[in-house]
């Protein structure tokens, strides 16, 4: 499949030029596998999929909770013969039965896992779909990898687990943990921090066109709003370079440019748009929404940048990160109380119980008003 962002240029954004890498030049670690992706109907998804089967694996397992979009990645590979290795499984990574009967049946030797929830102002509305998908089932695929002895693991993970503010930030903080607590296996578990990819879903570039296509206020959050962009080449290339044995396990940041502000790229977009639709579009600023920082970081203050960063062929590719693990038994035991407290919709435990593993994390004023109002949430946060 051809996601529709893998499509959106780059160099429309201020600044903005490629590494000079493509993904399908460091696909060499993935050559005669068999490699397991999750949310492989999404933008980054597809991209990492498109990549590894041109580099010729044992098998391609394409896992997706999205019936369209495996209908459509199915359809536009349809005769291609990087197709013939690929097997695509309709399901939900949250399903651990799903898992088991998947680690069994195909062997995955590495797993890219970008299946995840990420729309903030929306996540903040539905906390316990966030830490449910996000965190606890990041936990049990890990276990699941680690059972039937997965080489390695790879986690799309985003600047937005860094000091988070929002449930969707911290529940990919805890999926981070749960790809690098240490267990007893010999597999390699590595997270990737990614800043926001060009035009994936939910995203603000196709929404500032489709904005502009309608003769829509482009709207921006805040004047001084700034974020770490990158497109969606550069995401898959950064995640296949973790997959190098060079790399231990570990939390990693890829190259990024400086953070761009927000209603430059708007004003950028304008600017290349039409001459018709240019001249009805302008700039609105609303206000930050509940989960919302005004500029991301890529590290958190209690984490460290260990030097030195990896380089190939002259270009800083992966850096890793220093950054704190709680002990093995007490994350284990706060992941099954944050199990226990989805299943429950106990909104209050469930805060509770995430504050403890991060205590840098500072709930919005949409989560803080029902966690100290006691409220037990049944069908999420009214919006």
């Amino acid at each position: 499949m051809v996601h529709p962002a893998n499509n959106l240029n780059w160099d429309r954004v201020p600044g903005g030029t490629s590494a000079g890498f493509s993904p399908e030049r460091l696909c060499a670690d993935t050559r005669a596998k068999r490699v397991l992706v999750t949310g492989a109907a999404g933008c980054i998804g597809s991209a990492l999929a498109g990549a590894i089967a041109s580099g010729e694996p044992e098998q391609l397992v394409l896992m997706d909770a999205s019936e369209r979009g495996l209908y459509e990645l199915e359809r536009s590979w349809a005769g291609n013969l990087k197709a013939s290795c690929t097997v695509t499984i309709l399901g939900n990574v949250a399903d651990r039965d799903l898992l088991s009967a998947l680690f069994q049946q195909y062997r995955p030797q590495i797993v890219f896992h970008a299946a995840a929830f990420k729309h903030v102002p929306l996540m903040e509305r539905n906390p316990f779909a966030a830490i449910a998908n996000n965190a606890v089932a990041t936990y049990d695929l890990t276990l699941a990898a680690a059972a039937n002895s997965c080489e390695q693991m790879i986690l799309v993970s985003t600047d937005k687990a860094a000091d988070p503010i929002s449930i969707m930030g911290a529940s990919k903080r805890i999926a981070e943990l749960a790809v690098l607590t240490p267990n007893p296996t010999k597999m390699q578990k590595k997270a990737v921090r990614l800043g926001n990819v060009l035009g994936s879903t939910g995203s603000v570039v196709p929404l500032f066109l489709q904005q502009i296509a309608c003769g829509e206020p482009l709207t921006v959050t805040h004047p001084d709003a700034r974020r770490y962009f990158m497109s969606v080449d550069e995401a898959a290339t950064a995640l296949l370079a973790a997959s190098s044995p060079k790399y231990s396990t570990g939390l990693f940041v890829p190259q990024l440019r400086q953070p761009i502000r927000v209603q430059d790229l708007a004003a950028r977009l304008i600017a290349e748009s039409d001459p018709l639709l240019r001249d009805k579009a302008r700039i609105a600023f609303t206000a930050l929404r509940p989960g919302d920082k005004i500029e991301e970081t890529l590290i958190s203050k209690r984490e460290r940048w260990e030097d030195p960063a990896h380089v190939v062929q002259g270009v800083e590719l992966l850096r890793r990160v220093i950054t704190p693990q709680p002990p093995v038994a007490d994350f284990t035991v706060a992941l099954e109380e944050l199990r226990d407290a989805v299943q429950h919709r106990d909104l209050g435990r469930m805060i509770d119980t995430i504050l403890r593993l991060l205590p840098e994390y500072q709930p919005s004023a949409i989560i803080a008003m029902q966690r100290n109002a006691s409220v037990r949430v049944v069908l999420g946060v009214r919006s």
